[in-house]
C-alpha cells in the first residue's frame, strides 16, 4: 500500500483506509492501493498511543491531551470539541483516564453526541481502565471486572495480566484465552507455542501448519 521512510508509531485500518501516526505526522492511504500516501502535521507522534479509523475520519489521542481527528481524504487536523483532558477509548467514546495507574477515571464521553456516562468504582477498587460498559481494576491485590456503574463486580484469576487494559467490545485477551465479561466466560484459543500478537480487537498466532490464525473480535457477535 505504501512505503515509509521510518516505521510508523501506530497503525489502524478499516475496510477502506490504513492510517498511521509517527514522525510528527498523521498519514493515510487507501487499501485498494495505487495511490500515494497523504501526510499531514504537525502531530506529537511520540506521545500518541491510540488511533482508530472511524468511517470517514482518523481519530487519535495522547494521554490527557484531548482527542484529535482528520477527515478523510483531505481534511484538516483539529481537536474534537469537548475532548479536553480525555483519551480515546473506541470511537465515539473517550475517557478521563488518569496518568496514575492506581487512579480511577470518572467519566466516559460520547464525542459524537456529548452524552456523559459517570464511572463509579466499586468499593476499594483502584486502577480502573474502562470501555463503554465494562472496566478492569484491582482490589486487595486481586484483579476484577465491573460495570461502569459499579455493578456486577467479580474477581477473575486469569485477568491479572490484563489489569490496566480496557476491554474491546466487552472482551479481554488473557494469555491464550479470551474473557467475555458480559457472558462471564473464558474461551480458549490455544496458540500451539503459547505466543501470540495482539492489537485492539485482533489477536493472531502462528499455526502448526505454518499459516497464521487471526481472531477478529469485531466479527464475533455480542454475548447473549
Amino acid at each position: 500500500m505504501a512505503t515509509l521512510s521510518e516505521p510508523p508509531g501506530l497503525v489502524a485500518a478499516d475496510g477502506e483506509w490504513v492510517a498511521w501516526v509517527g514522525e510528527r505526522e498523521v498519514g493515510f492511504v487507501p487499501l485498494r492501493g495505487g495511490a500515494k500516501p497523504v501526510r499531514q502535521g504537525p502531530v506529537e507522534g511520540e506521545l500518541v498511543d491510540r488511533i482508530q479509523v472511524a468511517g470517514d475520519q482518523v481519530v487519535w489521542s495522547a494521554p490527557v491531551g484531548g482527542v484529535w481527528r482528520l477527515d478523510l481524504p483531505a481534511g484538516m487536523i483539529e481537536q474534537i470539541a469537548g475532548s479536553d483532558g480525555l483519551q480515546l477509548v473506541s470511537w465515539p467514546w473517550a475517557i478521563d483516564e488518569p496518568l496514575d495507574l492506581r487512579g480511577n477515571p470518572t467519566r466516559l464521553v460520547n464525542l459524537a453526541t456529548g452524552r456523559t456516562v459517570p464511572i463509579k468504582p466499586a468499593r476499594g477498587v483502584e486502577g480502573l481502565r474502562c470501555g463503554p460498559t465494562w472496566c478492569s481494576g484491582v482490589r486487595d491485590g486481586n484483579a476484577l471486572v465491573q460495570r461502569t456503574d459499579g455493578s456486577r463486580v467479580r474477581v477473575r484469576r486469569g485477568l491479572s495480566g490484563q489489569v490496566g487494559a480496557a476491554p474491546y467490545r466487552d472482551r479481554f485477551f488473557v494469555g491464550s484465552e479470551v474473557y467475555d465479561a458480559e457472558a462471564d466466560e473464558l474461551v480458549p484459543i490455544e496458540p500451539p507455542d503459547g505466543e501470540w500478537s495482539g492489537t485492539p480487537g485482533v489477536i493472531s498466532w502462528k499455526a502448526r501448519d505454518g499459516g497464521v490464525r487471526v481472531l477478529n473480535l469485531a466479527a464475533v457477535p455480542p454475548a447473549r
